[in-house]
C-alpha cells in the first residue's frame, strides 16, 4: 500500500521515486526526464551524491547501464537504511566505483563497524599472520 503527503492544490500530484523503479529498470531513457525523479531531486530524496553517482556511471558505462546501475543503488532502499546508503554512496564515489553492487557491499560495510575509541587505538598495528593451516594444507597437495 502505498503512502503519499497530502495535497494542497487541485490537479497535483505525488509520484514516489521507489514505485516507478521497476518500469525504469526495464526502460531506463524514461528515467532522466521523469516526473518522479524531477519530484525525489526537489524534496532531497534523490541527493547530490545520487546525481554525482548516476554521473560517474553514465559517464563510464554509458546512458543505459548506467541508469540501471543507479535504479540498483535506489532499489537498495528497501532493503537497507537512508544512512547506510548514503554511507557507501559517499565510499563508492570516493573509490569512483560506479556500480550497485560496491554501493550496497559498503552500505553494508558501515552498519558492521563499530567506530573504536580513539583511545584504544594501538600506536602500532601490527598485525601476525599464522600460516601453519596454510602450509598444511600445501603439504597434503599430491
Amino acid at each position: 500500500m502505498a503512502n503519499h503527503g497530502r495535497l494542497t492544490h487541485r490537479g497535483d500530484s505525488i509520484l514516489v521515486l521507489d514505485h516507478y523503479l521497476e518500469a525504469f529498470s526495464r526502460k531506463p531513457g524514461a528515467f532522466p526526464r521523469s516526473v518522479p525523479l524531477d519530484q525525489a531531486k526537489k524534496s532531497g530524496a534523490f541527493s547530490r551524491d545520487h546525481e554525482a553517482f548516476l554521473a560517474g556511471a553514465t559517464r563510464l558505462y554509458g546512458e543505459s547501464k548506467g541508469i540501471s546501475e543507479m535504479v540498483g543503488v535506489l532499489l537498495l532502499a528497501r532493503r537497507l537504511s537512508k544512512a547506510a546508503i548514503a554511507a557507501g554512496l559517499a565510499r563508492a564515489l570516493t573509490m569512483n566505483s560506479f556500480r550497485a553492487d560496491f554501493v550496497e557491499i559498503a552500505a553494508r560495510s558501515s552498519l558492521e563497524s563499530t567506530p573504536m575509541p580513539l583511545d584504544d587505538v594501538p600506536e602500532v598495528i601490527s598485525p601476525t599472520v599464522d600460516l601453519a593451516r596454510y602450509d598444511a594444507l600445501l603439504e597434503a597437495r599430491p
